[in-house]
């Protein structure tokens, strides 16, 4: 099974909280070596959730590899309804790193899409 399904099948579609368990995420003060509840590497992170869950970004953004395509397919001229689609898609988590581009993603193809 593929990283991308197995955080997808362990996530049951939590968005905002732990992508295997849905327990609120834990921010500590200072980086510390884990490992991945996905593929098992070890980094430092300083965020897990309360059961002791990290999943690094590489895994947790496995969702994000869609969106340029879903963005570039898209004919929607409103950037509100681009970027609530794009958040509802799978493997899109509030907390991960694929968010932080849904913005100016939204708002660029939003202007294409009206002629910009």
């Amino acid at each position: 099974m593929s990283k991308a399904l197995k955080l997808k099948a362990a996530s049951g579609g939590h968005a905002e909280n732990c992508a295997v368990c849905g327990a609120p995420l834990v921010y500590l003060a200072e980086s510390r070596p884990m490992e991945c509840a996905v593929c098992h590497r070890v980094m430092q992170a300083n965020a897990r959730c309360g059961a002791g869950h990290f999943v690094c970004d590489e895994c947790h953004s496995s969702g994000g590899a869609a969106l340029p395509g879903f963005f570039l397919a898209s004919e929607e001229r409103d950037p509100i309804r681009l970027f609530l689609a794009a958040c509802s898609g799978p493997g899109i988590h509030l907390h991960g790193p694929e968010h932080h581009g849904l913005v100016p993603m939204a708002l660029l193809t939003a202007y294409k899409n009206c002629g910009g």
